[in-house]
């Protein structure tokens, strides 16, 4: 009997599938069971059906990060779609979904200077 290898796979995220957070991250975080070609990575992360800014994807071996461009969108659910390609040339893709659950964040206003 022989058993076909198996597929890449993505084995975990940060933040995790499903989790609720009292901020938002600043990163997003996902993890292969094989090397992942970085010339073919992509990741989306929305809120609301609106695209949040991501940094580009950094790749080392299995893991893929990508940083949040600030400011962060606040609080909401939020979806990571993500399509790679292993080193053995299989295609992966997925989402993840996380929910903030923390108040907005804001910058605080200007204050003017005294003359």
């Amino acid at each position: 009997m022989t058993f076909a290898p198996a597929h890449s796979a993505l084995v975990s995220s940060v933040p995790a599938d499903g989790a609720t957070l009292s901020a938002a991250p600043t990163e997003i975080v996902l993890t292969f069971n094989e090397n992942i070609n970085a010339s073919f990575t992509q990741i989306a992360l929305t809120r609301a059906d609106t695209a949040v800014a991501l940094a580009p994807v950094a790749v080392k071996g299995p893991e893929v990060r990508a940083q949040i461009s600030p400011p962060s969108p606040g609080p909401g659910a939020y979806r990571v779609a993500f399509r790679v390609v292993s080193a053995d040339g299989h295609p992966i893709s997925g989402e993840t979904r996380f929910t903030v659950s923390g108040p907005a964040v804001t910058t605080p206003a200007a204050t003017p200077s005294a003359p």
